[in-house]
This record gives structure tokens, C-alpha cells and sequence, in this order.
């Protein structure tokens, strides 16, 4: 079920439109509702609201990314640990790891849609709020790739490889606790994400993004009213 039928109940109403018109026919009931109060691009259920849940729902997925990566023990009770144990931990923690690197990706990804359908007036703190963002988290792009291409490094056709002065340095995932790793280039340029900062700095973003976005709705119904009344 779509996320507009969920929050707006109308399953009955968008079956009777036409195909390809029934995302038009929510957001033109909501035009008509709030036409005197919201600016349409702030409008709930608008392009730029779906934009808001998408971040929001990367920010979540990095929050609970961030929960699964802690510190875990493993030990029989004669004190000793199987390997059985050791592969499952040392599986799942890279496991865990690789989302996270993925999910921050999406969570840039997901600003940029905002700003793209946010009024042009707001864009300018929600810019400002992105940068912030990707400053905290400088090799986000470059681990990303590195990572959903790692399979290409281990046939030896990734991409620092060719263009390595050494095409046989080593290349590798590198995952403790605290942050990710990847090694390129014989491990003189290694990229990193740490997760308690790259958690923060994504719940810093969306925080930023929603005071933008609320405080555009509060000054248009402002202006709007003001304008009604005089």
C-alpha cells in the first residue's frame, strides 16, 4: 500500500481515477483544502512531502544501523568462543557496517531531493544544512562506491586497481565498532565513516531540513492570513 493511501484513506476514491492521474487527484484534494492557507510546495502529500519521508526514512535506517553496530561478547560457558561464533559476528558486524555506508549515501541523496522541490527561498539554509552534512562525512561518496564495488576489487578490476601505480595492493573491508574502513593504493589513502559521527551528523541534517521546511509553512500561512484579514 502507498504511502498517500495510508495517510489519506481515500483506496476507494484513487481506484476510480484514471491510470496515471491518481497521484494527481490526492494532491489536487489537498490544493483545494489548503489553497487559502499553504503554499502548494509546501503542501502536504506534494512531491516535497514525499521527499521528507524519504529522509526520514534513511535517517532511521542510519539510528538503526548505528543500534546494531555495538559491541557484542560471545563466550561459552567454559569461557572459550566457537568459530562458528566468531564467523557469525565477524559476518553480521560487516554485514551492519555495509548498510550503514549505503543508508548515509541515501541520506545525501534524500536532501538533495528537498532542496530540489523546496521554494526557492528555503533553499539556501537547506544547501547550507547538506553542506554541514557532507563536511562531517567527507569519503561518504567514495566509501559508498567503494563498497558496492568491492566485488570488482577482489578480481582485481576496481577502480583505484587500474589506476594504482601498484595494481596488486592490497584492497580490503576493514570493520571494527567504531567505523568503517577502506584501504586503497597499499593503504596510504584509507576512506572512513565513523558511525557515532556520521549517525549524528544525519539526525542533524533532517533536524535542520524540518526547522527550513517549518518555518516556510508558518511564514506563508502568516503572510497568508495577513493578507486575507486585510
Amino acid at each position: 500500500m502507498s504511502v498517500h493511501r495510508m495517510l489519506t484513506g481515500r483506496d476507494a476514491q484513487l481506484q476510480r481515477q484514471p491510470k496515471g492521474t491518481r497521484r494527481k487527484a490526492v494532491v489536487h484534494c489537498q490544493i483545494q483544502a489548503d489553497a487559502k492557507r499553504v503554499d502548494y510546495q509546501l503542501a502536504p502529500f506534494s512531491e516535497l512531502f514525499d521527499a521528507e519521508i524519504n529522509l526520514t526514512t534513511w535517517v532511521t535506517a542510519i539510528c538503526l544501523q548505528r543500534g546494531r553496530l555495538r559491541p557484542r561478547r560471545f563466550v561459552e560457558s567454559d569461557g572459550t568462543v566457537s568459530r562458528e561464533e566468531i564467523f557469525a559476528a565477524v559476518t553480521q558486524l560487516s554485514a551492519d557496517g555495509l548498510m550503514f555506508v549505503l543508508a548515509l549515501d541515501q541520506v545525501a541523496e534524500a536532501a538533495k531531493a528537498i532542496c530540489q522541490h523546496a521554494p526557492a527561498d528555503l533553499e539556501v539554509g537547506i544547501e547550507a544544512a547538506v553542506a554541514e552534512f557532507n563536511a562531517a562525512c567527507p569519503d561518504r561518496r567514495a566509501l559508498r562506491n567503494a563498497v558496492a564495488h568491492y566485488s570488482n576489487y577482489l578480481r582485481g578490476d576496481g577502480a583505484s586497481q587500474r589506476g594504482a601505480t601498484s595494481p596488486t595492493a592490497d584492497h580490503g573491508l576493514v570493520d571494527n565498532f567504531e567505523s568503517y574502513y577502506f584501504f586503497t593504493d597499499e593503504h596510504t589513502m584509507p576512506l572512513e565513516i565513523v558511525f557515532a559521527d556520521a549517525s549524528e551528523a544525519a539526525v542533524r541534517l533532517e533536524l535542520r531540513i524540518r526547522a527550513e521546511l517549518a518555518a516556510g509553512r508558518t511564514n506563508r500561512r502568516t503572510a497568508t492570513g495577513t493578507a486575507s484579514a486585510s
